[in-house]
């Protein structure tokens, strides 16, 4: 049976582990409570390239520090962005935890933000901008969801704009750091051969800098009536998105829509497979 632990601290950090007794290695998260959600259009895209800056070095190690002190375990580190989340996580072999979870808590209090790392890394955004505009399966995605929560915050997408994210500076990127990655906003997560008590410790005595609290608020989803929208790009395929807005994680019945997903299009056993490609030989996928 697996054992799942939760710590509350005064401070606010939430910690979350589940141990599983039959494995040597581990997986660990540190979850900030801030995504696109929570940018405006001005900043929008701020959230990502704050994950990416994260990884170019602190006040105590550079980036290729970073990248070689959990490598050389054989450990591993890399980090993403949602609409609502951030997260940076690692993992290794159980006896290099505390490492990894040292280099993770030094990147997210201690980032320097060097104003050349911030220009270079730029160009690396547009780029991976640019990727999204050229690969129509994630374009779908975007569009869908810029229609779906249109007036909303949930509207922008993940990566901003190439305006905005030439235009970050330092202090813009230390500004929302110090708003939003705050111990209130903080939970870190972690699964394998873990030690919930371990991870208490941890976290006592690698965030000794005094985070705040956060002073957001997020504003109410106001959900849109149904919409068309077409976007045309010279390709060979026509590629097709519908859906509508259902029941959030805390409805017990996004189980049941979950299990009718599967049903109708996840895997080659699916209604939608079976009729589209193996009955009619529309499409390939």
């Amino acid at each position: 049976m697996h054992n799942h632990q939760i710590t509350i601290l005064p401070n606010g950090i939430r910690i979350i582990s589940e141990t599983l007794p039959y494995v040597k290695s581990f997986s660990l998260g540190f979850w900030f409570n801030v995504g696109t959600r929570d940018e405006n259009d001005n900043n929008n895209g701020i959230s990502h390239f704050i994950e990416h800056m994260l990884f170019k070095g602190t006040k105590n190690r550079s980036a290729s520090q970073i990248a070689d002190e959990i490598e050389s375990l054989g450990g591993y580190l890399n980090a993403f962005t949602s609409k609502e989340h951030t997260c940076y996580y690692g993992r290794g072999l159980s006896r290099h935890i505390e490492k990894t979870f040292e280099v993770l808590a030094d990147m997210v209090q201690n980032p320097t933000f060097k104003n050349r790392e911030i220009k270079k890394e730029a160009g690396v955004v547009v780029d991976e901008l640019y990727d999204i505009e050229d690969n129509p399966e994630e374009l779908i995605f975007d569009k869908f969801e810029s229609m779906l929560f249109k007036g909303n915050d949930l509207s922008r997408p993940i990566i901003g704009t190439t305006k905005n994210i030439l235009s970050f500076k330092r202090e813009d990127l230390l500004s929302y750091l110090k708003d939003n990655y705050t111990f209130d906003n903080l939970f870190i997560v972690a699964s394998g051969a873990v030690n919930h008590q371990d991870l208490v410790e941890f976290t006592k005595k690698y965030f000794s800098k005094d985070l705040g609290k956060s002073k957001r608020k997020r504003k109410k989803l106001n959900l849109n009536q149904a919409e068309d929208l077409y976007v045309f790009k010279d390709i060979q395929q026509s590629h097709f998105i519908m859906g509508k807005p259902t029941y959030g994680y805390d409805n017990k019945n996004r189980i049941k829509v979950s299990l009718l997903s599967h049903i109708l299009g996840e895997g080659s056993s699916s209604r939608l497979f079976q009729s589209i490609r193996e009955k009619n030989g529309i499409a390939y996928q």
